[in-house]
């Protein structure tokens, strides 16, 4: 089994504002207890996943690819946005395990889902056989489906289902169309159920 979404940090409070202090997740998780888990659910290989936007990071996560047979893939970050661009993606992408990128849309204003110089960046993803995952809010579909439309050469994955509102345990109608319309694209590669679970 393949756990296609992992995090792993040094926990800080301030590199990781978006985890509460007293939270199971305020602490470090490593390799070590990346292999603990991975051994009690049974997985045998994961993919794992930028939780911070910088390319530190995404070297940090290769380093501990190199470490791991355990991880089989690192979805790290680059500065999409910028002119140089490719020089960071050739470095990364020299490493056979380097799968794909991925910049947190989520706190991004639906602007800039369209900006011209994100899509040269990613543009320049599939011709070094990379992914994009792609991390929105449900609120976010109508301007991700633009997205995805622009880029009909990039695969692309949706990360936690759009991290659908749910409410009294009712999924709102607005999160049923929108993925059903994203789902008639031939180049979203698949949805990660994490945001239900």
């Amino acid at each position: 089994m393949i756990d296609s979404h992992h995090h792993l940090w040094q926990y800080s409070p301030a590199e990781y504002p978006w985890i509460p202090p007293d939270s199971a997740l305020a602490r470090d998780y490593g390799v070590a207890e990346l292999e603990a888990s991975a051994n009690a659910a049974g997985v045998d290989a994961t993919v794992v996943v930028q939780a911070r936007q910088t390319i530190t990071e995404s070297e940090w996560l290769l380093s501990l690819a190199d470490a791991s047979e355990r991880i089989a893939g690192v979805v790290g970050w680059v500065p999409l946005v910028e002119e140089s661009v490719g020089d960071a993606l050739a470095i990364l992408a020299a490493h056979h395990k380097f799968k794909g990128v991925r910049h947190v849309l989520q706190d991004e204003p639906n602007s800039y889902f369209l900006r011209d110089d994100f899509h040269r960046g990613l543009a320049s993803l599939p011709d070094l056989d990379l992914r994009y995952d792609l991390l929105i809010f449900q609120h976010q579909l109508p301007v991700a489906i633009e997205l995805v439309d622009r880029q009909p050469e990039l695969g692309i994955v949706l990360d936690h289902l759009a991290k659908p509102e749910i409410y009294e345990g009712k999924i709102d109608p607005a999160w049923k169309s929108g993925m059903t319309e994203l789902a008639r694209r031939d180049n979203l590669l698949g949805v990660k159920i994490s945001g239900m679970v």
